[in-house]
C-alpha cells in the first residue's frame, strides 16, 4: 500500500484545527492509502498543542504532533519530513485551501 503523510503547519489554530483535521481524515480513510496527518505547531500561544495532542488520540486517522519554538512554514515541513518514510509527502495549510480533492 502507498503510504501518504500530510503535514498541517498551524499557529495558534486551536479553533480551526479540529474540523480541519476531521474532514482531512474524513477523506484519508476513504482512499487506499496508509494515511498519517502530522500537525506541526509552530509555537503556539493558544493552546493548538493541547488540542492537537487529543486528536492524536482520537482521530479515526494516524496523527502525529510535532511542537517548534519557532515560526516558519519552511521549518515545519522540514521537521514534518526530515526522517518521513512515507511514499507521497504533502501538506496543506489548516483552512484546506488547496482543496482536498486534489489528493487523490
Amino acid at each position: 500500500r502507498v503510504s501518504v503523510n500530510v503535514v498541517v503547519p498551524v499557529y495558534n489554530e486551536e479553533r480551526s484545527l479540529p474540523l480541519a483535521v476531521a474532514n482531512l481524515s474524513s477523506l484519508l480513510v476513504s482512499l487506499p492509502y496508509e494515511s498519517t496527518i502530522t500537525i506541526v505547531d509552530n509555537g503556539s500561544t493558544d493552546n493548538t498543542s493541547e488540542v492537537a495532542a487529543s486528536l492524536c488520540k482520537a482521530s479515526p486517522t494516524r496523527v502525529n504532533l510535532v511542537q517548534l519554538s519557532e515560526k516558519g512554514r519552511g521549518l515545519a515541513l522540514k521537521a514534518a519530513w526530515q526522517g518521513d518514510e512515507s511514499d507521497v509527502q504533502c501538506y496543506t495549510d489548516v483552512d484546506l485551501s488547496a482543496g482536498l480533492t486534489r489528493l487523490p
